[in-house]
């Protein structure tokens, strides 16, 4: 998360974790496996802090050589 940003919780179909890597917050779910057109739910809440501009970035990182979808609301 960035400066600016206050991590409240997050949740979802599976259990959400916040840790600091390199001196930032991130916000971590680990999916141990899906089957074939199951979706999963994830949310995080943050409190403003600032004033500022803030960019929603999200990535899917998967051990398998499939298609992977990511949508962000």
């Amino acid at each position: 998360l960035p400066a600016g940003l206050e991590f409240v919780e997050c949740g979802g179909n599976v259990t959400g974790t916040k840790s600091v890597v390199d001196g930032k917050e991130v916000v971590t779910w680990n999916i141990d496996y899906l089957n074939n057109g199951t979706m999963v739910s994830l949310w995080v809440v943050v409190k403003v802090m600032t004033n500022d501009t803030f960019t929603n970035i999200a990535s899917v990182n998967s051990t398998e050589n499939k298609t992977t979808y990511l949508v962000v609301y």
